[in-house]
């Protein structure tokens, strides 16, 4: 397989491709664990074998450390794990963790911040590669694109009862992930192929083919009909202009543009309107999206501020769920909190939210950097990133949580960014 990547954040006219083998020399393992990993958000079917692929990659690396190979932590990553390890240790000193009630809770949480450990390790390990984080795009659009696919396609004789105007969903992963997450997920591989026609030194019909796939998972996000997707795709493209301009970005905002008239038409379902004079508004998808208000976010954010013992310190990751979650009874949508960085600040207080605002603002800058190097993916792909985890996301602190998504909304993209900071400007990170 070929793929084509500029070289230096530059914008070739038209390099001749670079097969990825000798686009990564000795990172290959490296690659082809965090290509599985990220690709296993749309393909995958079963959550352990998806986040196996991690451990997989670490042990690869542990066997050629020892060998001599390089170490296997960077100094990219102290601040990330300053935060781990804080929000971590808070939550086994937490008052609220019972071992013989939350153990089960406490243990997958332990497996999940182990997992992103590992995501510490390995990214900073592939920038170090000649273009090697770059070369995932294609990896992670393919697998979308065919989860789309499937999805548009493969729900109307795999889902029984299905009918028109019915949310999209992911039957790949998890045997149907829900329209929420298949929505997130689709937006931050729609993002990345914004770039992949600008970025790539490839020729015109490889750059009709990205478009095309872009047209497909912008319309995959928007018949998901999350909001949070949607803001995600808003976010990507207002990001694009700033970064390529009005002239560069007309393509893709009228493809967004075109996308939106066509799920307005797929989605109508004026047969199943009880009124004929309510029919324009039960059968318009936006206006669906307005009734459904805050799906109770709101009132699971106020339940966890009353129930939060320690503003500075919080409440730990595990066993406080049982002192908010219970006045919402089996409610499937309010099991969690529904906001990254909210979550931090009810789980680690005030503290673990500045160390997590540290990671941020260390991650933002190192994307401004490369930007203004000519790479402005990595901008691209934090800010869309961090708008997905406004009103999502369980944890921050694990790759193990329910919607699973925040490794490759957050930790991925901040990381990247950080580590072809520290290697682009002639800082790589000293090995440990």
């Amino acid at each position: 397989m070929l793929i084509a990547l500029p070289a230096g954040g530059e914008h070739p006219a038209a390099p001749e491709a670079t097969p990825v083998a000798t686009l990564l020399g000795s990172h290959r393992l490296t690659f082809l664990s965090l290509a599985g990993y990220l690709a296993g958000f749309y393909v995958m079917p079963h959550e352990w074998f998806h986040l196996g692929w991690l451990v997989v990659g670490m042990s690869l690396l542990i066997i050629d450390r020892g060998r001599g190979g390089a170490g296997i932590f960077s100094s990219t990553c102290i601040l990330p794990t300053a935060f781990l390890a804080w929000m971590v240790a808070r939550s086994l000193l937490g008052s609220h963790l019972q071992w013989s009630s939350h153990g089960d809770e406490a243990l997958r949480g332990l497996a999940g911040a182990g997992l992103l450990v590992m995501l510490f390790c390995l990214v900073p390990r592939l920038a170090s590669a000649r273009r090697g984080l770059n070369a995932l795009g294609p990896w992670v659009v393919t697998a979308a694109v065919l989860a789309m696919l499937t999805s548009i396609f493969g729900i109307p004789w795999l889902a029984e009862g299905w009918a028109r105007g019915q949310r999209l969903s992911n039957p790949l992963v998890h045997g149907g992930l829900n329209p929420v997450v298949t929505g997130l997920t689709l937006s931050f591989a729609a993002v990345w192929c914004l770039e992949l026609g600008k970025t790539a030194a490839v020729g015109p019909g490889t750059r009709r083919l990205w478009f095309a796939c872009l047209f497909g998972l912008q319309l995959g996000v928007f018949l998901a009909d999350s909001r949070g997707a949607i803001l995600v795709l808003v976010v990507g493209h207002l990001v694009q202009v700033f970064c390529h301009g009005w002239r560069r970005s007309r393509a893709v905002l009228a493809s967004f543009a075109l996308a939106g008239v066509l799920w307005f038409g797929l989605c109508i379902n004026w047969e199943n309107t009880p009124d004929p004079s309510e029919q324009w508004l039960a059968s318009h998808p936006m206006a669906q999206q307005v009734l459904r208000k805050d799906t109770g976010r709101f009132s699971v954010y106020q339940a966890a501020l009353n129930a939060q013992t320690s503003i500075w310190f919080g409440d730990g990751l595990w066993g406080f769920r049982d002192l908010w979650q219970c006045r919402f009874g089996d409610q499937d949508n309010l099991r969690h909190l529904h906001s990254g960085f909210f979550s931090t600040f009810i789980h680690g207080g005030i503290i673990g939210l500045g160390l997590l605002l540290a990671v941020m603002t260390n991650g933002l800058w190192a994307a401004w950097r490369l930007f203004k190097g000519g790479d402005p993916l990595w901008l691209t792909l934090v800010c869309a990133g961090l708008a997905g985890l406004v009103f999502d996301g369980e944890s921050l602190a694990s790759l193990a949580t329910a919607p699973r998504f925040e490794g490759l909304f957050f930790w991925f993209p901040l990381l990247s960014a950080m580590a072809l900071n520290s290697v682009q400007h002639g800082k790589t990170p000293a090995e440990k």
